[in-house]
Formats: C-alpha cells, structure tokens, sequence
C-alpha cells in the first residue's frame, strides 16, 4: 500500500507543522520525508475501518478512512481520505447523476464528521 502525501509549506519558511495524532503537538516537516513505517505505527495520522455491520451489502476489506492534522500559519485543519469500495462499475456510476453510489459515500461521510467532531471535542 503506497500512501503519498504532498505539502505545501508556509510562503518564506520552506516547512508546514504535522500534528502528532492525540499528543496534540505539531512538529515542522521540512524538505521531503519518507516514512518506511506501517501506518499503523506512524503518530502523524489516524487509520480506522468502519464498523463491519456499517456496510453489511458489502464485502469487508480496506474500507475506512486516514486523518492527518496541519498546521498553515495560525490555521490548524485536518485531512482525510475516506477509502470506500471500487464502485461496482465504473460506467454505472456515470449513467445516473448523482451516481448510484452516492447514498454509499454520503453515509460514509457522515460517519467520519460525526465521529471525528466527538472524539476531539
């Protein structure tokens, strides 16, 4: 599994701050870092699965989601990347707008926001 990351640094100072997940402390990333740990063992972000009775139509594999938190300037925000199911087809999914998938992706997001919004609170 290759997980890649591109940053932006901050206009001037050639870094931005990556959070620890938890520890609530940022760090500087400066120049390109390479991470040869599993993702599970990095402390700068958050892998979960959803629950597997979440999706019971579904077949249970990588569905889940990873977090990592930023700092630009005085700004700290957080991204995620929800990885969901390969849609059934690809072409199916183009047929109808909004796609067939999209009650699928909704749910998932939902499930992200709210928990992600308890746990830091």
């Amino acid at each position: 599994m290759t997980l890649e990351c591109v940053c932006v640094g901050s206009p001037g100072t050639g870094h931005s701050p990556s959070a620890q997940i938890g520890a609530k402390k940022f760090r500087k990333v400066v120049g390109k870092e390479t991470c040869s740990e599993t993702l599970e063992s990095t402390p700068t972000l958050e892998k979960e699965k959803f629950p597997k009775d979440y999706f019971p139509e579904c077949k249970w594999s990588r569905k889940g989601f990873i977090r990592t938190r930023w700092a630009l300037a005085d700004c700290a925000f957080d991204l995620v990347n929800i990885h969901l199911f390969h849609d059934a087809s690809n072409l199916v999914a183009w047929e109808k707008s909004p796609s067939v998938y999209t009650g699928t992706r909704q749910k998932a997001l939902a499930y992200v926001l709210d928990r992600k919004i308890h746990i830091d609170n």
